[in-house]
C-alpha cells in the first residue's frame, strides 16, 4: 500500500514518522510512542496502521480525547500506560484566562504542540512525558 493512499480529506501526515515508530517497536521489541495527533491525523494514522497489521493504540489521557498519542506495542506486550502527565493550573478567576493563554505560555517555553493534548473544560493540560519505565518515547 502506498503512503499517499493514506489520507483523510486530502490530508497527508508524515507517515515516515509513523513507520519509524512501528518499525522501532518491532525491531527493539519495546513499546514506542509518538506525540499527540489531531483528530484528522489520528484517523489517517489508524487507517494506515490497521492495513499494516501493527499492534497499536491511540490514547489521549482520557476517554473521548480529541488529541491522542500513538502507541505501538510488541506482540507480547499488554497495552501499557501511555507516558502522559496531567498538569493543572491555579489562577485567580478575576484574571479571566483562556485556553490561548495557557497554550501560548507552554509554546513560549518551547514545548511543541505535538507534546500537548488538552482538556480545557477541566483546566487540565496533558503533557507527553520524557519517558516511562520499560518504554521508549
Amino acid at each position: 500500500m502506498k503512503k499517499e493512499e493514506c489520507t483523510s480529506n486530502g490530508f497527508f501526515y508524515a507517515f515516515a514518522r509513523v513507520d519509524d515508530t512501528a518499525d522501532i517497536c518491532s525491531r527493539t521489541n519495546k513499546c514506542k510512542y509518538m506525540g499527540f495527533l489531531s483528530g484528522e491525523q489520528a484517523v489517517a494514522v489508524r487507517n494506515y496502521l490497521e492495513k499494516r497489521n501493527v499492534k497499536f493504540n491511540l490514547f489521549g489521557g482520557y476517554e473521548g480525547a480529541e488529541r491522542v498519542m500513538l502507541g505501538c506495542f510488541p506482540d507480547w506486550a499488554e497495552e501499557t500506560e501511555f507516558p502522559i502527565s496531567a498538569v493543572t493550573f491555579k489562577y485567580r478567576k478575576i484574571d479571566n484566562l483562556t485556553h490561548r493563554d495557557f497554550l501560548g505560555s507552554l509554546m513560549g517555553l518551547g514545548i511543541t504542540r505535538e507534546k500537548v493534548g488538552c482538556r480545557w473544560r477541566r483546566l487540565c493540560i496533558l503533557l507527553w512525558s520524557a519517558g516511562s519505565a520499560g518504554c521508549s518515547v
